[in-house]
């Protein structure tokens, strides 16, 4: 993540997916941040921590998980 008034790295995730990120959404709170790639999985990690919380994945469209929405 990225402080967008000054371009510093806030934190990093290492190798959040097998493939190319192609979206990241924060939760409301702000505690969790979802991700989407082309490896077909949505992935839910602690903001706090940098800890996975969980995969949802099953998509099968060659687009693979193309975005995602905070909520």
């Amino acid at each position: 993540m990225i402080n967008y008034q000054n371009g510093q790295i806030v934190h990093s995730f290492d190798n959040p997916h097998s493939d190319t990120v192609f979206d990241v959404a924060f939760s409301q709170d702000g505690s969790r941040l979802a991700t989407s790639g082309a490896d077909r999985f949505m992935k839910v990690f602690d903001v706090a921590t940098k800890e996975f919380q969980r995969a949802f994945e099953g998509h099968t469209h060659h687009c693979a998980v193309c975005s995602v929405a905070g909520g």
